[in-house]
């Protein structure tokens, strides 16, 4: 058994490596998104939805840490239940199934809300300019 047990902790340590890029690739993805929307006029059929992408992933990791906390190796229930094993993968396949998808869709909408938030505001700075012999008010920003 020594190589499904390792094989189960490199897999969830590749998920949990992997996850997170993902949801910065995603968000990155919105972020172009919400610019080409806003700059270039381009109308984005895609509904954004953060609550579930983000409901999604935490769902996935009480299920993750659920199936890892309940079925331990070394207990006698898991001494005299055959399938428990069984019960611990498939559990980590459910996790992925919803960790996945949550990270896509939690990460593409907080990409798409960041940079229609930061685009669409005006921003204006006055601030006051002094020279040698000059006195002033510069103005910046956006308007």
């Amino acid at each position: 058994m020594p190589q499904i047990w390792g094989f189960q902790a490199v897999s969830a340590m590749a998920a949990g490596a992997a996850i997170p890029l993902l949801a910065v690739g995603y968000g990155r993805l919105g972020q172009n998104a919400a610019y080409d929307e806003i700059r270039h006029g381009k109308v984005s059929r895609r509904r954004v939805r953060g609550t579930l992408g983000w409901s999604l992933l935490g769902a996935g990791a009480a299920v993750f840490l659920l199936t890892r906390i309940s079925f331990q190796p070394g207990d006698a229930l898991w001494d005299s239940h055959r399938y428990y094993p069984l019960q611990r993968d498939l559990g980590f396949f459910a996790a992925m199934a919803l960790a996945v998808p949550g990270a896509i869709l939690g990460g593409y909408s907080s990409g798409v809300a960041l940079t229609r938030r930061r685009l669409r505001k005006s921003i204006v700075r006055v601030t006051p300019s002094l020279g040698g012999t000059q006195a002033g008010i510069t103005v910046s920003g956006r308007f």
